[in-house]
């Protein structure tokens, strides 16, 4: 009975693992240069904020099924805010700092240390996403060049001997438009989705996105910035180690009955 149980606990050890995992966007160091297209016209070029809303959304999803989510948002004038989620060894947080167009920043990043085992596919994800929406009056004859740093990092490392499946994303993302424009974007984005192993990267670069009123007038341009990081760690067991462990417990059910008989 004793060996029994041993082997059983081997193979119950041999399903149970842990995965750590990591993954952050940034968008920081924003420009806006104004381009005077028509210098002789009088009008200095500007750029002024008339409007917006700042968006920030965190979730977390347990392999128990509970799901946390925290959703906040502040209309223009935009004041800087931070939340942050804490969900059975799963964070997510984001940050905005919007004090001025030169300090203008956007942080998510969530982390999440899953510890599971047995046969099931069970994921733990969690999501954050830091987001602004701006409307901005341009001066006539006016080209616009927005550039930010872009970073986005993700390391996951996995402790045991069952296979696990990571997914990570990692976005950072500047949109420029007006109601009758297409829109102009720039995007640095990364995913992993793949099983087993550690992985890790670091991607940087700057952003830029340019828009031309050629017009002898104002121009409204709406702009969406967002850093959006997420993650998904599930436990894959290998058939060979199920089949044991159901084996293991076939034979455990027939010695309980044949001692009782």
């Amino acid at each position: 009975m004793n060996k029994i149980l041993a082997a059983c606990g081997v193979m119950f050890a041999a399903l149970t693992c842990r995965a750590d995992v990591q993954v952050s966007a940034s968008l920081s160091n924003f420009h806006f240069t104004l381009v005077d297209l028509n210098p002789g016209d009088g009008i200095a070029p500007y750029i002024t904020l008339a409007g917006g809303q700042l968006v920030g959304k965190l979730w977390a999803t347990t392999p128990t099924g509970m799901t946390d989510q925290l959703t906040a948002s502040t209309q223009a004038p935009l004041a800087s805010f931070s939340r942050n989620l804490i969900s059975e060894g799963q964070t997510g947080e984001f940050r905005i700092d919007t004090s001025s167009l030169a300090s203008l920043s956007f942080e998510s990043h969530v982390s999440s240390s899953l510890g599971a085992s047995g046969g099931a596919y069970s994921p733990n994800e969690t999501g954050a996403n830091a987001l602004a929406y701006s409307i901005f009056t341009l001066s006539p004859n006016t080209k616009l060049e927005i550039t930010a740093d872009a970073k986005l990092q993700a390391n996951s490392g996995v402790a045991g001997v069952q296979t696990f499946h990571n997914t990570v994303l990692a976005t950072a993302y500047i949109n420029v438009s007006t109601l009758i424009n297409f829109p102009v974007a720039d995007v640095l984005q990364k995913s992993i989705d793949e099983e087993g192993g550690s992985f890790s990267f670091s991607e940087a670069r700057t952003l830029s996105v340019t828009f031309v009123n050629g017009w002898s007038r104002e121009e409204t341009i709406y702009t969406t910035m967002f850093a959006n990081a997420e993650q998904q760690a599930a436990p894959v067991p290998e058939p060979g180690t199920t089949s044991m462990l159901f084996c293991g417990a076939c034979l455990m059910g027939l010695l309980v009955i044949r001692q009782r008989q």
